[in-house]
């Protein structure tokens, strides 16, 4: 007489031969039935077997970062996203960063840049489920931002015709840079920061 097999995994039918390879995915984790019957057509026999699969933590993935551009006092603000392939972790995720100029809410990283702050910076955001993460090496470029230089108040100036008028400038720049003067008159003379124009009659 032929012999059937029916093989069941959890009440689900599996396989219909007298061979029954069981291939977990990384899902399957948990306890798990086998069931199998075995039948001649007038007897029949049931066996059933007790599977345990053991979980295995695989590590978040972090999504690419693109790198960052800003000027000087601009906010460079940076949002990791990353997803944990383990759907049965019910471990929150978490982000970090190894610049501690940044401030940190969760997944989001903000760093107020000041005038004093041009230049590249190498960072790395790291994600973690507890036991495994994955990072990513980014550079944050800065701007230099020129910004006006401040001139000191100059007072009117009253001479008698031919008396010289000699005038101090005095500037300073906030971003250090080496100061020129000039002047929209063609009377006088403008050199090293003092102009003077020599009256006459």
């Amino acid at each position: 007489d032929g012999i059937s097999y029916n093989w069941k995994l959890d009440g689900s039918e599996v396989g219909a031969s007298n061979t029954y390879i069981y291939k977990p995915d990384y899902d399957a984790s948990g306890n798990h039935t086998l069931k199998l019957n075995i039948s001649d057509g007038e007897l029949s026999l049931a066996k059933e077997f007790s599977i345990e699969v053991v979980h295995i933590n695989r590590k978040p993935v972090l999504e690419r970062i693109e790198e960052i551009t800003a000027n000087e006092a601009d906010l460079a603000t940076i949002t990791a996203s990353a997803a944990d392939p383990d759907k049965e972790d019910k471990i929150l995720l978490a982000y970090s960063i190894n610049d501690s100029r940044f401030s940190q809410d969760n997944n989001i990283f903000a760093w107020q840049t000041g005038y004093d702050d041009s230049g590249a910076y190498d960072i790395r955001i790291t994600v973690s489920d507890g036991a495994l993460s994955d990072s990513q090496n980014l550079t944050i470029t800065v701007l230099n931002v020129n910004r006006q230089p401040v001139l000191s108040s100059i007072e009117d100036q009253i001479v008698k015709e031919n008396e010289t008028v000699a005038i101090k400038l005095n500037a300073s720049d906030p971003d250090a840079d080496t100061l020129s003067y000039s002047t929209n008159t063609t009377k006088g003379n403008l050199s090293n920061a003092i102009y003077t124009w020599q009256t006459s009659f």
